[in-house]
């Protein structure tokens, strides 16, 4: 399962929300809140064995861009 998908499968978990695009806008579409992107980015660190730094929390709107900040970090720590 690539980035994207694993990230849609923990927003289906975590919030019940089954129609979700790789598009889809966190907080318009998903009514994602600043509380629950912070529960999502604790659910993300876990998954995925990553920290996201606080400078990034607010840097995504979309889940693909969400997925593409993961794996951004995860190719940084391969660089390590």
């Amino acid at each position: 399962m690539n980035t994207i998908e694993k990230v849609k499968s923990l927003i289906r978990k975590e919030f019940n929300i089954d129609d979700i695009a790789d598009n889809s806008n966190l907080e318009l579409e998903l009514n994602i809140n600043s509380l629950d992107r912070a529960d999502l980015i604790y659910l993300i660190e876990d998954e995925f064995g990553v920290y996201i730094e606080d400078g990034d929390l607010y840097s995504f709107q979309t889940v693909a861009e969400l997925a593409n900040l993961i794996d951004s970090y995860l190719a940084a720590e391969q660089d390590i």
